[in-house]
């Protein structure tokens, strides 16, 4: 059984990683459109350490571990409900 309190600790801290993730991806597109009128050397150093960020913070999300507190263990938690949120998302 799931415990309320870890459940929305689990539900808050993915949330943020998944915040985090965003903005670093928004961080990563600026910088692929301003790329073409600066000098790329200074900038492919960040991009690439915002690019291996985004994907750490998602990794984080969707670590499967059984005591990782993350999407798994939130699904785990609340399958009904969250597998009907996930019916109506439409990733195309």
């Amino acid at each position: 059984m799931c415990k309320p309190d870890r459940y929305y600790r689990a539900l808050t801290r993915n949330l943020h990683e998944v915040r985090f993730c965003l903005s670093h991806r928004n961080a990563v597109n600026a910088l692929v459109h301003v790329a073409p009128y600066t000098s790329w050397s200074f900038f492919s150093y960040a991009y690439l350490a915002l690019r291996n960020d985004m994907f750490a913070h998602a990794i984080k999300v969707f670590d499967k571990h059984k005591d990782a507190s993350s999407f798994w263990y939130l699904y785990r938690c609340n399958q009904s409900e969250i597998g009907t949120l996930l019916k109506n998302i439409d990733l195309t």
